[in-house]
């Protein structure tokens, strides 16, 4: 299975480093999320929809 990296770099045409600055914004937003316990603006299942248009298996990794 391709990683959020890997599917923004072909699916989207972002170079890698694009990606990388994109998947650290989004987990300084997650990580704000789970600090602040604030779930209810996008409920976690839809996190990876929202910011990437795909499905909550890919938030793994956001936790490890």
């Amino acid at each position: 299975m391709e990683d959020i990296k890997q599917i923004l770099m072909r699916r989207d045409g972002m170079s890698a480093e694009e990606a990388g600055e994109l998947i650290a914004d989004v987990r300084k937003d997650f990580n704000e999320r789970i600090t602040n316990e604030d779930y209810s603006v996008i409920g976690m299942d839809d996190f990876c929809a929202e910011w990437f248009g795909l499905e909550p298996d890919f938030l793994i990794e956001f936790l490890v």
